[in-house]
């Protein structure tokens, strides 16, 4: 007999998490996405269970903007032709509009906080948008595949603690017999 850890398809997730734009261009441009292959599953896998119930997982206004921009899909992909780099754009942008996500808003305080929290000046103002959306939407966790970012926010709470964490989308235990 199989038994799953946890019964819970082994994850064990906060109550509410913010994703990174990496994360949903994972998704969105599947096997295209310059990320490992192993990668796809995980992202699959959180925003699966976020569409499922599992957690509240929150999608940043900011990330629009920043999938929506050339730089970014041009920047997945070595010179990639006009006709690949729309073909690529539009397949995101239309994830993003069928998604079910809910969306995490940005206020006005989210520059405030940003320019009074020393801890976290270390932080790339794009990414430090996205942290932002996690705390303002009361979000414990963002998820990301940007390892500079994950280590950012490590830095920046143990300088001052700003109560957020960056991770890699969890992987799925392995399932016992016994």
């Amino acid at each position: 007999m199989k038994v799953d850890m946890d019964k819970d398809n082994g994850l064990n997730y906060p109550k509410r998490a913010v994703v990174d734009t990496n994360v949903i261009l994972n998704v969105a441009l599947g096997s295209l996405d310059n990320l490992p292959p192993e990668n796809l599953k995980r992202s699959k896998k959180l925003l699966d269970d976020a569409l499922g119930g599992k957690l509240e997982l929150l999608l940043p206004t900011i990330s629009l903007i920043e999938l929506s921009s050339d730089h970014l899909l041009r920047s997945e992909e070595k010179n990639p032709s006009n006709s690949m780099f729309k073909r690529m754009k539009k397949k995101v942008m239309q994830w993003c509009e069928d998604s079910e996500l809910p969306f995490a808003e940005l206020p006005l305080g989210a520059a405030e906080w940003f320019n009074e929290t020393e801890s976290a000046q270390c932080i790339f103002p794009l990414d430090a948008s996205i942290v932002a959306s996690a705390i303002f939407s009361h979000s414990s966790v963002v998820y990301t595949w940007d390892d500079r970012l994950i280590h950012l926010v490590e830095r920046a709470n143990r300088q001052s603690p700003i109560g957020i964490t960056a991770m890699n989308p969890p992987v799925r235990p392995l399932t016992l017999g016994i």
